[in-house]
């Protein structure tokens, strides 16, 4: 299950995944890219904020996407748990 955590102005799209075993949540962040015709995504595992993967972002990018998102972990943790129950 995704859970959406909030879209930006420019079309970005950011859900969550709920906890694996190991207590990890996906990030997913995609929008589609006009001039490559194609969506861009990523994928920033968290509370490590390790990237997991990546399609269509550039390193500048993936580093700016991980330095917002250690900084906003704490509050997407909660929400997913939330979401799914957990406490």
């Amino acid at each position: 299950m995704l859970y959406p955590i909030f879209s930006y102005e420019d079309g970005t799209e950011v859900t969550a995944s709920k906890p694996d075993d190991d207590g990890n949540i996906s990030v997913y962040i995609e929008k589609f890219d006009n001039e490559k015709d194609s969506f861009i995504n990523a994928t920033v595992i968290l509370p490590n904020s390790t990237v997991k993967s990546s399609v269509g972002y550039s390193e500048k990018e993936l580093d700016a996407m991980v330095c917002e998102y250690s900084k906003i972990q704490d509050n997407i943790i909660r929400y997913v748990m939330d979401k799914v129950g957990a406490r």
